[in-house]
């Protein structure tokens, strides 16, 4: 499903080779893994004439071959699609924003070229739809020299193209493809993997085609993940938790077979003293293994297939509005995933069934009319410490005694209860490893929309903030502004994962400096828990640092550059250009370290400092001072566009709007879905535990019921009864909560080692789970106990002396 969004916002294509010749289009269509190609060439920009849109002067003109109007997301609003060089499909975008006037049979003499500029800072750039104009102080610095003149004529009108930026200086217009040389083929694939890719990139270096673009946004959608480090972390933990489900289940199954085993050892020495073979009675433990399986298999399919369903209609709806999309999550069930999951499913039956089994066909006739292994008489056998009695009563007791008395039964009880506590406390555990991860890997801005000056921070005012505030879609709104300083850092004040580039005992480390509006500062204060009056305080100079964001081909995560300790200050200068030094500023005190950020300010990169103060001591450090400020306004929005269209009516042409809309919804979406899917898995666990837990202490309570009722007819009271059953509750939660906690915890940092290898987050035991899991542990025995003791205490005596479990 996110495959088929993407395309739909994207386009699909795997890889682009760019700038080829005839012949290399012939290799490339002879290629065994192409399915088709994509024609595409960029003719260049033209300046249009009467144009209300200053930040937008330019008509771009993109080429496609017939295939390209197939695979690439064009909607036609009228008209009809180019067949050749000579037509053109405009954008409504140009007529609703520039005021063009155009329809459908105009004839357009247009005069393309690339845009050339004067700026230095960009002058080796090949400028493209990504760069926005290039304006400076309200002037233009770029002009487009013209390479050749075309003319069309207009017979279609399309909606915007989702592919162009929204900085982009021309309206995007397509026209038919020429046959000429040099053009870019977009390959999409018969089969995606990574054997393809590779092929892919062996072709190009075969052809000497100098640049080759795999659409990696599309491909990972596919699972193909281009970091080592990043696969095996995933492989790994994967296998880590699917080992984890199937020994559980294994367990789980194997303890019903067991418990079912056990009690019905009479049963199984009368057929014996009737002549039944050891291979007849294993035989009918297994047969009764495959009868459960051929009648739960088919359910479990069915109910797992309905289950996914139900959830699929259910999230549809928020899934289409995040991704702004008509296609929805659909049940896909493929022959291999049918196979697989009864192949799997008969393994943990025949595993799990083989020992009782194993055990059922060595039972003797007179052993197990006598109950010899299941049922320990012996002093020494039951035997119980004095301080049990003494501390709790003679209820407690017995009640340890009961569990020592058939070991089988106690151990095949305990061992549910400790599998049921490790499968919940892992998987949530891989749960949050997931999320915590998802976040990391993706790049979503805590805000709609940025308002950026590119010069002093005088052109960011209050009027503008006042004009936001008026408009009812606009939400949250902060004023940043900030310069960039360095600070003198001894080695050690440094992380270790930066030492390898410092070659000296002193370095300069880069920092930001940002200051937000007071309102914005009072609310982050509170979210980390910092006190805001010092903050405001312009004698104390206190910052915020912010965590470094790591994003490398190996590593995804936050780490905190500056090791120092809170309340310690560093020192912050800037390079003066016209004297040419370093230039002290004075020092400011870190009040706090964090990775949480506010409105409009993302985690620094790796390598320099991100610190967050308040206007007061901004203005207080830079008093006096040549020093460039720049200002931003960041805000969210609920109609992102509407208030994009209202900034770019509202500010000047050099200031920059940085609208990461498309991108932060897909991003959001993804760790929506993670989310939904993992938590869902959580409580699909959580259940199985419950059910397990129930089934299994209230079956074995109820094959107890002479064992109760031989201790009523000799004085137990039903206030006695009662005792030994909260007891025996206790003793299993606490048993079941000493070998189940160790365990899970062990697993989860083999869990979050093998993550660690390409996400750089610190290992945290989840308390609130530790916690939670061992409340429900106890609440969830009682419960049961005390439910299925209910029935037994109804029963009669003598009825229940009579009973035999055959």
């Amino acid at each position: 499903t996110l495959q088929q969004a993407h395309i739909e916002t994207h386009g699909e294509w795997h890889v682009t080779y760019e700038n080829i010749t005839d012949d290399d289009l012939q290799t490339l269509r002879e290629d065994k893994y192409t399915r088709d190609i994509i024609l595409t060439r960029d003719l260049g920009y033209a300046a249009l004439e009467k144009n209300n849109n200053l930040s937008k002067p330019y008509m771009f003109v993109k080429q496609y071959n017939d295939t390209g109007f197939i695979y690439m997301p064009i909607e036609i609003i009228e008209g009809r699609q180019p067949e050749t060089d000579k037509e053109l499909l405009v954008s409504e975008h140009m007529f609703h924003q520039a005021g063009i006037d155009l329809q459908i049979g105009d004839m357009l003499d247009l005069h393309l070229g690339d845009r050339k500029t004067s700026n230095e800072d960009y002058r080796d750039y090949f400028l493209n739809q990504n760069f926005p104009l290039l304006m400076d102080n309200d002037e233009v610095t770029e002009t487009v020299e013209p390479e050749m003149q075309k003319e069309y004529e207009i017979v279609g009108i399309m909606k915007r193209p989702t592919w162009e930026p929204f900085r982009a200086p021309g309206y995007t217009a397509l026209t038919g493809m020429s046959e000429e040389s040099e053009m870019d083929a977009s390959v999409i694939w018969k089969k995606v993997n990574r054997k393809t890719i590779s092929h892919a990139e062996e072709l190009g270096e075969t052809l000497n085609i100098e640049r080759i673009s795999l659409n990696n946004n599309l491909l990972r959608y596919y699972g193909i993940i281009n970091s080592d480090s990043l696969r095996i972390s995933l492989y790994g933990v994967v296998a880590i938790v699917m080992g984890i489900i199937m020994i559980g289940s294994i367990a789980l199954i194997y303890n019903a077979f067991a418990i079912s085993v056990a009690e019905r050892t009479r049963y199984l020495g009368m057929l014996s003293s009737v002549g039944a073979t050891k291979v007849q009675k294993r035989n009918s433990v297994f047969f009764e293994g495959l009868l459960i399986g051929v009648i739960s298999i088919p359910f479990g399919i069915l109910s797992g297939i309905g289950g996914i369903a139900l959830t699929f209609s259910a999230i549809n709806p928020t899934f289409k509005n995040i991704f702004d999309t008509q296609i929805g999550l659909q049940v896909s069930v493929t022959p291999m995933t049918i196979i697989v999951a009864v192949i799997v499913t008969f393994l943990t039956i025949l595993v799990s069934t083989y020992i009782p089994a194993k055990r059922a066909s060595k039972i003797s006739a007179i052993d197990a009319i006598q109950q010899v292994e299941d049922i320990k008489l012996t002093g020494k056998q039951v035997k119980t410490s004095k301080l049990i009695r003494s501390l709790f009563g003679i209820e407690a007791d017995f009640g340890l005694k009961n569990m020592k008395r058939n070991k089988r039964r106690y151990l095949a009880t305990l061992l549910s209860l400790v599998i049921s506590i490790i499968l919940f406390l892992t998987v949530s555990f891989f749960a949050e490893q997931v999320r915590l991860s998802t976040e990391l890997i993706t790049d979503v801005k805590n805000y709609d929309l940025m308002v950026n000056t590119h010069g002093t921070h005088s052109l960011i005012t209050s009027d503008l903030r006042q004009s936001l505030e008026d408009q009812e879609e606009v939400d949250q709104i902060t004023e940043i502004e900030y310069f960039y300083a360095e600070s003198n850092l001894s080695k050690d004040q440094i992380h270790e994962s930066w030492h390898s580039e410092i070659y000296d005992d002193q370095v300069d480390f880069s920092l930001e400096i940002y200051a937000i509006d007071d309102e914005t500062l009072r609310k982050y204060a509170k979210e980390i828990d910092v006190d805001y009056e010092q903050l405001i305080d312009e004698d104390d100079l206190l910052g915020i640092a912010i965590a470094s964001s790591v994003a490398s081909s190996t590593k995804h995560g936050y780490i905190q550059p500056l090791q120092i300790d809170e309340g310690e200050a560093i020192s912050i200068s800037y390079f003066d250009w016209d004297r040419e030094e370093n230039v002290e500023i004075g020092e400011v005190k870190i009040a706090t370290f964090t990775k949480e950020t506010p409105l409009g300010i993302d985690n620094s990169f790796f390598g320099s400092i991100n610190i967050i103060v308040s206007q007061q001591v901004l203005e207080r450090l830079i008093q006096d001072k040549d020093i460039s400020v720049y200002g931003e306004v960041a805000l969210t929005s609920s109609d992102v566009m509407k208030t994009h269209e209202y900034l770019e009516e509202l500010v000047s042409q050099d200031v920059y709007i940085d609208n990461p809309y498309l991108h932060k919804q897909e991003e959001e979406g993804i760790i929506f879905i993670m989310k939904v899917f993992t938590y869902g898995f959580v409580i699909l666990i959580i259940l199985i535990c419950v059910a397990n837990i129930f089934n299994t202490i209230s079956t074995g309570i109820a094959l107890r019921r002479r064992e109760y009722a031989m201790l009523k007819s000799v004085g137990m009271t039903p206030k006695g009864f009662n005792k030994m059953i909260h007891y025996e509750t206790m003793f299993y939660g606490i048993k079941s909560l000493l070998y189940g906690l160790p365990i899970s915890i062990g697993i989860m940092y083999l869990i979050y080692k093998v993550m660690h290898g390409s996400f750089e987050f610190p290992f945290l035991l989840p308390w609130s789970h530790l916690l939670g899991t061992t409340i429900v542990v106890f609440v969830i025995i009682s419960i049961t106990m005390m439910y299925s003791s209910a029935k037994v205490r109804k029963e009669n005596i003598i009825e229940s002396l009579k009973e035999e479990n055959i």
